[in-house]
């Protein structure tokens, strides 16, 4: 009788079941990006885990609470992949604790998307996570679509558009990170450079990455201010 052969991974050449797939990986916890090889060329494909309706409305109201908050996003894949291993930070998941009523299950999804879409490059992310992704190319496909290079297959296009919001920084590499102090605060700097195809700027570029505000805080540093320039107003009076 015929035997099937043995449980092989996706881009090994025994993997009959997936014949044009040339490279599989997670990249993050229910995160997979898999390199399928075409007629046409390469194909790099993200799955993220599955959001259902209830997992929309949870993020529709994350959304909302945080509308209007100016985010600091990650400017390399440095900083990428370290703020996704750190995840939410304990101020944003007390947010969402006050927010959110949902299964542990569930809330780690929305937490996933939450961190991607808030915190870290949006739906480009995997793409930084993947450490195999070197080269990034808004410009080759007439159809307008992002392409990447990675160590191994180049180009491959993928699903997103090419002016997709933070591609320039998908393969961007941290070549310094310090501190500066500040008015008794140390504030961040990256000195970063992007491996952006087609990209006219400097090659390397120079960053001051301040904090977040969350939704309430513009309110308490005005008040700062006013307090501040009134206590002025007195002593100089």
């Amino acid at each position: 009788m015929p035997t099937v052969p043995p449980p092989a991974t996706p881009e090994t050449p025994e993997a009959w079941y997936a014949p044009d797939v040339r490279a599989q990986r997670e990249v993050f916890p229910g995160v997979v990006v898999t390199l399928r090889e075409t007629a046409s060329g390469f194909v790099y494909e993200v799955r993220e885990p599955p959001r259902d309706e209830r997992d929309e409305r949870a993020l529709e109201r994350v959304h909302e609470r945080f509308e209007g908050v100016s985010w600091r996003r990650p400017r390399t894949r440095e900083d990428t992949a370290e703020r996704a291993e750190r995840g939410l930070e304990p101020k944003y998941r007390r947010a969402l604790d006050r927010l959110l009523d949902a299964s542990p299950t569930r809330r780690r999804r929305v937490d996933y998307y939450v961190l991607r879409d808030l915190r870290l490059l949006g739906a480009v992310t995997p793409l930084a996570l993947d450490e195999a992704v070197e080269v990034v190319d808004a410009g080759r496909d007439e159809g307008g679509r992002l392409h990447v290079h990675t160590a191994d297959y180049a180009p491959a296009v993928t699903r997103f558009d090419a002016d997709v919001a933070h591609a320039d920084r998908v393969a961007g590499e941290r070549l310094r990170r310090y501190t500066v102090p500040f008015a008794g605060f140390d504030v961040e700097v990256v000195l970063y450079r992007e491996h952006l195809l087609g990209d006219d700027h400097f090659d390397t570029k120079y960053a001051v990455l301040e904090p977040d505000l969350l939704p309430g805080d513009d309110e308490l540093v005005a008040e700062c201010k006013e307090r501040i320039w009134a206590r002025k107003q007195t002593v100089t009076s």
